[in-house]
């Protein structure tokens, strides 16, 4: 059986309503996440995530100045 018959099968199966209920919200928020990103986009995230992961971060003051010398 395919994944997508297993899913709807699942889900037909559900009574509780607070369960659907978040369900219907959670693939809402998934629907408006479908956004295509560029190699370099990903790769520019990737590298930001890197540098806080390494602790290479500055407090939001310290950024704001940054930013004004710019």
């Amino acid at each position: 059986m395919d994944l997508k018959k297993k899913l709807v099968e699942k889900v037909l199966a559900i009574e509780d309503k607070e369960i659907l209920c978040l369900l219907e919200d959670w693939l809402e928020e998934i629907s408006l996440l479908e956004v295509n990103f560029s190699k370099e986009e990903i790769a520019a995230v990737a590298e930001g995530y890197s540098q806080y992961k390494n602790g290479e971060v500055v407090d939001e003051e310290e950024a704001n100045r940054l930013f004004e010398k710019w």
